[in-house]
């Protein structure tokens, strides 16, 4: 969208993977009942400078994960990285770079 400033996201969501839901997409990626833990950047400054940061995942509504489903794969992850808030819905701003040297996942 032209005139417009924006702001990157970054986020990563473990959800539970049934036969009705085998994935989440853009429209419920955040909000589907599914979802069992989320993790998502909350200090989304513009800088031209390399910023390193921790992102620690956080349960959603009390769900724990359920270790037999996890040793079954009934689990998915999803890690996003986006130049634009908005970028699910297209509603980026023209323009809009977001550069990522790492990452990692660090899992106990």
């Amino acid at each position: 969208m032209a005139g417009r400033t924006d702001s990157c996201d970054i986020y990563a969501v473990l959800y539970e993977v049934t036969q009705e839901v085998p994935y989440l997409d853009g429209t419920n990626i955040k909000t589907h009942p599914n979802i069992v833990m989320l993790a998502q950047i909350k200090d989304r400054k513009e800088s031209d400078v390399w910023r390193k940061f921790s992102i620690p995942f956080k349960s959603v509504n009390e769900r724990e994960i359920n270790r037999e489903k996890l040793r079954a794969g009934k689990y998915n992850l999803t890690i996003v990285l986006s130049s634009s808030e908005g970028g699910a819905d297209f509603l980026g701003a023209v323009g809009s770079t977001l550069c990522v040297d790492e990452l990692h996942l660090d899992c106990k």
